[in-house]
């Protein structure tokens, strides 16, 4: 099953609608909530930066992912799969590990010394 996946930057926040292309073609930066029940086990972000294969395959978007409440059950929630388009979260399935994660996503800029 999937997460719920909530936008907060750059969008005014509080929506469940990934921003468009036009606007992330401007921003560097994707803040979102995920919140998995406890039968979720996948959760897709969209960032729309389009990024091409030789961003994708040096690791692409850079991903930050932190626990904003703690679920019952220690259970792992880890990266799946960075798209050119999209990232996916992974969290098993299991009683009492329902909860909240904060994913921040930064997209290759020139100021990192990486040009595409």
């Amino acid at each position: 099953m999937a997460a719920t996946v909530t936008y907060g930057y750059p969008t005014a926040g509080g929506t469940t609608v990934a921003p468009t292309t036009a606007v992330m073609a401007t921003q560097t930066v994707l803040a979102a909530t995920v919140q998995f029940g406890d039968a979720d086990t996948t959760a897709t972000i969209t960032h729309n930066w389009g990024l091409s294969t030789t961003e994708n395959t040096s690791l692409f978007p850079l991903v930050s992912m932190v626990l904003s409440s703690t679920p019952t059950t220690a259970i792992p929630i880890t990266l799946g799969v960075l798209g050119t388009n999209t990232v996916t979260v992974l969290k098993s399935s299991a009683t009492g590990s329902a909860g909240t994660v904060t994913v921040n996503l930064m997209k290759p800029h020139s100021i990192l010394g990486y040009i595409s």
